[in-house]
């Protein structure tokens, strides 16, 4: 009987192991491309784990982490439990409830979908009025709100809060914004310092958030390679003349040394904003030309406004000894045309480059 029972307590073991097993391969197939990378202590002691996201290429899409955590001064609304995301650069990027343990307000109102639209656009500003507060500053004692649920009473809302919250969930706004937008933002984001690379840079151009576009684009640190170097320039025959603009004057100056962006800028220059036209030529002035180059500048004289010629003729002044017999006629012959009032910048270009009128 006693070995009869050794024999049970023994497979009972071998099966608690088993499962043990399973549901520690099952958490770590889960977690597949979830990496433990930060540790950190909240305001009110609640420890928590930051794991970075990688696809399934393991390269770094965002930062995640679920926070449980107490929210109210007088305990007149729910504890938190939330996953928060950020991305690369900690910036907020989104929040998902848990659906058995919703986000409340004062008296355990769940929230509804505007609050929730509310809340999102709070933790997205990085300016909000309330880094400059402490959480006791956010009522108003000498105004009392009661609670039906707990049969108490509370200080209201400061006023010099009412658009930096969602009603009835100062507290909640409070400590989400302090939790996301503290000193953790800047953790994650030298975090993804030390790992940045071609791989996470090429993933952030691709991405196309503003916030990556203006990292990327305007900080004078970063060393392209060959490769971000062409994703960066793709960006310049994009939509938006603000990135258009950014991404000429990032690009490395090897880029404009090649024939087939001369083709490129020769096939698109006229389709694009005045910024970019003004960027493009003003990075051409700089560049090492071909005479192909000039023919395309030359061409596009008549095109172009007052604006612009001056600038073309420094251009063409400075290649001087590309400019060929069959430059100097083309050259001559628009001058010559109907569109042209010809001024001292025209006669004085003539003249410096040997061309008779």
């Amino acid at each position: 009987m006693a070995e009869h029972l050794t024999n049970i307590i023994v497979l009972f073991g071998m099966l608690l192991l088993s499962g043990s097993m399973l549901s520690d391969h099952s958490s770590h197939k889960f977690n597949g491309n979830k990496e433990p990378v930060i540790q950190y202590t909240t305001d009110k002691d609640v420890d928590v784990t930051v794991y970075l996201v990688r696809n399934s290429n393991n390269i770094p899409l965002y930062y995640t982490t679920r926070l449980q955590s107490p929210v109210c001064m007088e305990n007149l609304c729910n504890p938190i439990d939330i996953e928060i995301q950020w991305d690369l650069l900690g910036d907020f990027k989104e929040y998902v409830e848990n659906p058995d343990d919703p986000v409340t307000k004062f008296d355990h109102q769940p929230f509804n979908e505007d609050d929730h639209q509310k809340l999102k656009s709070i933790l997205a500003n990085t300016q909000s009025l309330l880094q400059d507060y402490r959480m006791e500053d956010l009522v108003d004692t000498s105004v009392q709100i009661y609670s039906e649920e707990l049969d108490a009473t509370t200080g209201a809302t400061n006023k010099t809060f009412e658009k930096d919250i969602v009603p009835g969930a100062i507290y909640t706004c409070y400590t989400l914004w302090t939790f996301v937008n503290g000193d953790l933002r800047e953790q994650i984001f030298q975090h993804t310092m030390s790992i940045l690379d071609d791989s996470v840079l090429l993933s952030m151009i691709s991405n196309g958030r503003k916030n990556y576009l203006d990292f990327i684009l305007q900080n004078d640190s970063l060393q392209f390679s060959e490769q971000v170097n062409r994703a960066v320039s793709g960006l310049i025959w994009g939509e938006d003349p603000l990135v258009s603009t950014k991404a000429i004057l990032a690009v490395n100056s090897s880029f404009w040394h090649s024939d087939s962006i001369h083709s490129m800028v020769s096939q698109n220059f006229l389709k694009m904003s005045i910024p970019v036209q003004n960027a493009l030529i003003h990075e051409l002035s700089k560049a090492e030309l071909n005479q192909v180059t000039l023919v395309f500048l030359v061409d596009l004289l008549p095109e172009v406004g007052e604006r612009h010629r001056p600038r073309i003729y420094t251009i063409l002044l400075s290649n001087a000894h590309l400019i060929d017999t069959s430059i100097k006629d083309n050259l001559l012959e628009i001058f010559q045309s109907s569109k042209f009032s010809l001024s001292a910048k025209e006669y004085e270009l003539m003249n410096k480059l040997d061309i008779h009128f």
